[in-house]
């Protein structure tokens, strides 16, 4: 009776980085805590087409020790017209799981 409500814990949130060049696209993990927080990813990178499928995953440890984001993960890869990337980043700081994809196929501008 009386206790405290301690609320939720604050979110995270992600998202995943593209930048893209005539024939490639460079992708980066980007992760946002309104608070500073501590954790683990996994960024994970599908890669479809023409030149071949690729399977790339890479994880690790992350601190956020202000509210600026911090990238995990990185990957540059070919991206002609037709190929498809698909990438999920995911991952557990603050008591909390957090998870974001990005899927694109290349019109090959």
């Amino acid at each position: 009776m009386g206790g405290m409500d301690m609320g939720s814990p604050p979110a995270i949130s992600c998202s995943v980085d593209a930048t893209r060049s005539k024939s490639a696209i460079r992708l980066r993990g980007r992760i946002v805590s309104p608070v500073p927080a501590f954790g683990k990813y996994r960024f994970e990178v599908l890669k479809e087409g023409r030149s071949g499928n690729s399977n790339v995953t890479q994880s690790g440890s992350f601190s956020i020790p202000t509210s600026d984001p911090v990238f995990v993960g990185e990957s540059k890869l070919d991206y002609a017209r037709g190929t498809r990337v698909r990438v999920q980043l995911s991952g557990d700081a603050l008591g909390a799981e957090f998870e974001c994809v990005f899927d694109e196929v290349s019109n090959g501008k």
